[in-house]
């Protein structure tokens, strides 16, 4: 019976990281997002399936679970994959002091999982708040700004705009 639930997750995973092939990633990426999803998003949600996430996330972590003798479903529980249980991580993910752009990209990896197994894509609008964008910057040199300074013809009208 344990045999037959691996061979169950490793085709999942296989057909996953297929997937992922057809979308065009490369190896080290799908190995990176199948790892991720098997290693600690399905030991999340069989944990917090098992325990109300509010008790999970305060009384122990993946890692001590994953320690003792694990518990074993017949499958990975995977739906339903609802607000509340990636609300449920994300605050899980916060109390270890996971940062938040580490935590949207986990959220990436679980919407392209969500898409593949065909269930609604909930974590695909959800972001976590306060990572720093890059403004891009030496675009153009100076010599170039200038070039292009010269040759935008100057406006005409003065004061209002004028309406064709």
């Amino acid at each position: 019976m344990l045999s037959k639930a691996k061979s169950k997750e490793q085709s999942e995973a296989e057909s996953f990281e297929k997937y992922l092939t057809n979308k065009g990633f490369g190896k080290n990426t799908i190995l990176d997002y199948t790892l991720f999803i098997e290693k600690k998003f399905k030991p999340y949600l069989n944990a917090s399936a098992n325990k109300s996430l509010s008790s999970f996330s305060s009384i122990e972590s993946i890692e001590s679970i994953e320690r003792k003798e694990p518990i074993e479903p017949i499958e990975p529980i995977v739906e339903p994959v609802d607000h509340e249980t990636l609300m449920g991580y994300i605050r899980y993910r916060k109390g270890q002091g996971i940062g938040p752009k580490t935590i949207n990209m986990e959220l990436k990896k679980i919407s392209y999982y969500l898409d593949f197994k065909a269930l609604p894509n909930v974590a695909e609008p959800i972001r976590v708040k306060g990572v720093q964008r890059r403004i891009p910057h030496d675009l153009f040199t100076e010599k170039q700004l200038d070039t292009i300074y010269q040759k935008f013809p100057e406006s005409k009208t003065t004061g209002h705009m004028r309406i064709l």
